[in-house]
């Protein structure tokens, strides 16, 4: 096969793999992941890494605070990248000391009750709850990750992609 033709469908099928695999760049320090390759799967799993849109009334706040860029989410904002800490039928407990999923403690989970301007931060209210059918929590390693602590569960149908680190530092194991 003439190098022309190998390249044409090298050419060909970078273009189709791109229009729904591609790589990302994380711009926040809610995980410890720089680059990572996304694809769209909708059947997510508790430990699975995703890029997902955050619910509307959240992302217009952390848009006007200047937490979050403008980007192609409904709301204007750049998507989010989490964890997956609980899916439908999993039990979350909030408490002084943070998220519990199913009794295990998540890492840097405790909610802040002010921003790092001191403007006071809604939580959700502590206690326990059974996550729906539809919907999984939300987690980022970072102690001022504006994860599902803030805006509880969020629709499945709001994850953009699921994610795979190219380069990152240890994630912690959530399965």
């Amino acid at each position: 096969m003439p190098v022309r033709d190998v390249a044409i469908a090298a050419l060909s099928l970078a273009i189709m793999v791109i229009g729904h695999d591609h790589i990302h760049r994380n711009v926040s320090d809610s995980l410890p992941v720089s680059w990572f390759w996304v694809w769209q799967d909708y059947t997510v799993a508790r430990g699975d890494l995703v890029e997902f849109c955050p619910p509307m009334g959240f992302d217009s706040e952390a848009h006007t605070r200047g937490y979050v860029r403008n980007g192609p989410c409904p709301g204007g904002t750049i998507p989010f990248l989490k964890m997956v800490a609980a899916v439908a039928g999993d039990d979350v407990e909030l408490d002084a000391q943070g998220v519990h999923v199913n009794g295990r403690s998540l890492a840097n989970s405790k909610a802040k009750r002010a921003d790092r301007a001191g403007r006071p931060l809604a939580s959700q209210p502590f206690g326990g709850r059974k996550i729906p059918a539809g919907y999984v929590w939300l987690y980022g390693t970072n102690v001022w990750s504006a994860d599902s602590r803030y805006y509880g569960p969020v629709p499945v149908n709001t994850i953009r992609y699921r994610a795979r680190p190219l380069i990152a530092s240890a994630l912690p194991d959530l399965r």
